[in-house]
C-alpha cells in the first residue's frame, strides 16, 4: 500500500500517508458535497458557500477516518508493537503495524480502539452541533457538524460488523483466540465470517442496482468486493506469520551461493549461466567484503551490446542499498526486506563475512513445506 503513497505528515512520530486513490476520494466527495448535498438541503445558500462547505466537510472526514486509525496505532505502540505508519485511500484507511498483537487481550484493545474513537468524535460534533442548531436553522456550521457527526457514528458502528479484518472482526477474532489459544483457527473463523457479510453486500447491492439506486448498490457492490478481498489478504498474511515464527534465516539460507569477483564481464557471467542458480543474485566481494549483488534485472537493465565491456561492479545494487540480514535473524523479520516488486535476495552476513543468501523462493518453498506438515 505505501509503494503508491506520498507522505503528508507525521503524528505522535507516526508517518501519515495518503494513497493516489485517495485523491479520487477527496476530489469526488468534495464535488458531491458541493455540487448535490448542500444545494440540496440548503438551496438558499449561494454557490461559494456550498464549494467552501464541500471543502471543509472533506477535509473533516480526512481527519474523522484519521483519527480512527490513530487510535489504532497509538494503541498498538503502547502494546509494543512497531507502527510503520497510517495509509489514507480509497475506501478509508489503514494502520500499518509490523506484527499481529501477542494476546488476544491485546488484539481486543487494538480493535475497539478505532470504533470508541470515531463515535467519540460523532459524539463531540453532536454536542457542538446542537448550540450551533439553536442559533438559527441551516446554520452552515450546524450543517457541516451535523454531517460529519453521521459519518463518524456511521464508522464507528460499521467497523464493528463482525468480519476481519475490520474492527469488529478482530473483536471476533479475539474472542475465538481466548477460547481456542490458536490464533490461526481464530483467524479462519473470523475470515469466513466477512466473506459472508462479502457475499450479503454484494447481493444487496446488486438487489438495490436493479431495484431503486445503481450508484448506491455500486457503492455497496464495491464494498463487498473490498472485504471479501481484503480479508482474504488477511487471513494470507497471518498465516505467514504464524508459520514463520520461531524460526530464523540460518535454517533456510542458501549456503553455497558462488562469490564473484565485482570484475568479472556482464557477458562472461551471462555465458556461464551463473545468474540462473538459486540464489536469483550473486554476492560481489571484494578482499573478502561485500560490495553489492548483480540480480539478472540488472543485469538486463544494462544495453546489450555494452555486455563485454561493462564489469559486474557497474550494474550491481551496492550493499549500502541493500538489506542485509544475519543467521540468527528471525525469518518473520527478515521477510519483511524481501517484499516488493522484484526484491533483490538479502545477503547473510556473520561476523562481516558472507556466510549465505535468502531468496524470497526460498521463503516461499518453506511456507509451502510448513502447509503440508500442518495439513
Amino acid at each position: 500500500m505505501s509503494s503508491h503513497s506520498l507522505q503528508v505528515g507525521r503524528l505522535f512520530g507516526i508517518p501519515v500517508r495518503a494513497h493516489v486513490s485517495w485523491l479520487l476520494l477527496f476530489a469526488l466527495a468534495t464535488a458531491t458535497l458541493a455540487g448535490i448535498y448542500f444545494p440540496t438541503y440548503y438551496p438558499q445558500w449561494p454557490q461559494g458557500v456550498h464549494y467552501a462547505l464541500g471543502l471543509a466537510t472533506s477535509l473533516l472526514l480526512f481527519a474523522s477516518v484519521l483519527l480512527h486509525e490513530l487510535a489504532h496505532s497509538l494503541v498498538a505502540r503502547h502494546q509494543g508493537l512497531h507502527v510503520q505508519g497510517i495509509v489514507l485511500f480509497l475506501l478509508g484507511g489503514v494502520s500499518e503495524i509490523s506484527s499481529e498483537p501477542s494476546t488476544p487481550g491485546a488484539e481486543l484493545v487494538m480493535a475497539i480502539a478505532g470504533p470508541v474513537a470515531s463515535l467519540a468524535a460523532g459524539a463531540v460534533c453532536a454536542l457542538l452541533w446542537l448550540p450551533a442548531m439553536l442559533q438559527g436553522h441551516g446554520q452552515p456550521l450546524a450543517a457541516v457538524l451535523g454531517y460529519v457527526c453521521g459519518i463518524n457514528l456511521s464508522l464507528g458502528l460499521f467497523n464493528l460488523i463482525p468480519g476481519f479484518p475490520l474492527d469488529g472482526g478482530r473483536v471476533l477474532r479475539a474472542i475465538l483466540w481466548q477460547r481456542s489459544h490458536n490464533l490461526e483457527w481464530a483467524t479462519r473463523w473470523a475470515t469466513r465470517a466477512a466473506r459472508l457479510i462479502a457475499v450479503l453486500c454484494i447481493a444487496c447491492g446488486a438487489w438495490q442496482g436493479v431495484t431503486t439506486s445503481l450508484l448506491n448498490g455500486l457503492w455497496l457492490a464495491a464494498i463487498g468486493c473490498f472485504l471479501d478481498t481484503t480479508a482474504r489478504a488477511g487471513y494470507q498474511q497471518v498465516l505467514i506469520q504464524t508459520r514463520l515464527a520461531g524460526h530464523t534465516v540460518a535454517e533456510i539460507m542458501i549456503r553455497d551461493c558462488p562469490a564473484l569477483s565485482p570484475d568479472r564481464s556482464l557477458q562472461e557471467i551471462a555465458d556461464q549461466g551463473l545468474l540462473q542458480g538459486a540464489c536469483h543474485g550473486l554476492p560481489l566481494v571484494e578482499n573478502g567484503a561485500l560490495l553489492g549483488v548483480l540480480t539478472p534485472q540488472r543485469l538486463q537493465a544494462q544495453p546489450r551490446h555494452e555486455w563485454p565491456r561493462r564489469t559486474a561492479r557497474q550494474a550491481m545494487i551496492p550493499a549500502g542499498e541493500l538489506h542485509i540480514t544475519r543467521p540468527s535473524q528471525t525469518l518473520l523479520e527478515a521477510v519483511n526486506a524481501l517484499t516488493g516488486d522484484n526484491a533483490p535476495p538479502l545477503p547473510v552476513l556473520e561476523d562481516g563475512q558472507l556466510v549465505g543468501m535468502l531468496t524470497p523462493e526460498r521463503v516461499v518453498a518453506f511456507l509451502k513445506l510448513q502447509a503440508s506438515v500442518s495439513g
